[in-house]
């Protein structure tokens, strides 16, 4: 039991960090690439619109096992990924951004990620 504990607590939580020390031209290359995305999934579905909420419900269900993709499927990936690059522009660092948008970036990045994958 103390393993998986330590398993849990020590090790797993390195897999979803960000690397604060990403360079300036990495984090911009992250922005180009998540909004040059957005008007092949909005082809998708166009004219399709989702609130915050219903965004993350979407992308989650998703990402469970039993998860399927739908219409909304590709909507909700192209509002996240804009999310993700409206937070990265204009920024040269992720030490610009607070913990709370730190936390809520890389949650928008493990859902697009794993929804794409």
């Amino acid at each position: 039991m103390g393993l998986i504990m330590l398993i849990l607590v020590g090790i797993l939580p390195g897999i979803f960090a960000l690397n604060i020390n990403t360079n300036a031209g990495a984090i911009a290359q992250l922005a180009a690439t998540s909004n040059s995305v957005i008007p092949v999934l909005q082809q998708q579905l166009p004219g399709t619109f989702l609130n915050s909420q219903s965004i993350t419900d979407e992308l989650s269900n998703f990402l469970k096992p039993t998860g399927e993709a739908k219409d909304k499927t590709f909507a909700a990936l192209a509002a996240k990924s804009r999310t993700i690059g409206n937070k990265l522009a204009g920024k040269t660092s992720f030490k610009q951004l607070s913990s709370d948008e730190l936390s809520s970036l890389r949650t928008d990045m493990y859902l697009v990620a794993g929804t794409i994958g």
